[in-house]
């Protein structure tokens, strides 16, 4: 058990050496530092691009229980008359029509999302 422990504890002193020798600051080549500064920022730049994609899918997924109760305001007749078009419907109203829609193309927009 003593072993054991003596093992392990040179392991991670070995471990650790190895570690601080093989960090930026150590590298005596001047091209492999500008290297990892390049990588560093490459970094970066993928980061901020990663959050604004990720920032566009959470507004999306945030519009949809919007998108899904957007069928409350559909009227509940066959025929839809407004100052500038009338529409109709061969469901029971636009409201059921509505509803239908809402309940079939949502589902595959988080779908496409996902």
């Amino acid at each position: 058990m003593k072993n054991l422990k003596t093992l392990s504890i040179i392991a991670i002193v070995l471990i650790g050496l190895f570690a601080t020798s093989c960090t930026p600051e150590n590298l005596d080549n001047d091209q492999t530092e500008q290297q990892v500064k390049h990588k560093i920022t490459d970094q970066q730049q993928t980061d901020s691009k990663s959050i604004f994609v990720g920032g566009v899918v959470a507004l999306f997924i945030g519009i949809t229980p919007f998108l899904f109760y957007s069928y409350k305001s559909f009227p509940e007749s066959t025929i839809w008359e407004t100052s500038f078009f009338t529409l109709e419907t061969a469901f029971f109203s636009w409201f059921d029509y509505a509803w239908y829609l809402a309940n079939k193309l949502i589902p595959l927009y988080l779908l496409f999302i996902w």
